[in-house]
């Protein structure tokens, strides 16, 4: 495996929800609805736009793929989030927020900044 950080942020996000999920619902009381959910979805969608992006410049793909391979990236993660917790799916909802089209952009302008030869903090900032 070339990238074990990606299974072990994955694995140790999995148990801390599996274990403390119910406990940050009852002290925080929080709904599907809260601003909670909408900005830690939000920082969801930005960091998998960039990560499926890197993936699609490390394929040695169009610039317009790569950040195709970041929207993809980062609405498919909240799809099938939300078919596993049984959730509406939101980039199926005409009336739920953006979904794909910020994605697209986030990973396009990643792609831009990269190759203007941009910092990596800026990049990813």
């Amino acid at each position: 495996m070339g990238e074990p950080e990606y299974l072990a942020i994955g694995l140790g996000t999995g148990v801390f929800t599996f274990f403390f999920w119910n406990l940050l619902v009852d002290c925080f009381n929080l709904s599907q609805d809260d601003a909670f959910f909408f900005w830690w979805d939000t920082v969801g969608i930005s960091a998998f736009c960039v990560i499926g992006a890197m993936h699609g410049i490390r394929a040695g793909l169009h610039p317009f793929i790569v950040a195709m391979c970041g929207m993809f990236s980062a609405s498919f993660g909240g799809l099938t989030r939300d078919v596993i917790s049984r959730h509406p799916v939101r980039i199926m909802h005409n009336h739920a927020e953006l979904y794909a089209a910020p994605a697209f952009f986030g990973a396009a302008a990643y792609v831009l900044a990269r190759s203007l030869g941009a910092p990596l903090g800026s990049r990813i900032a």
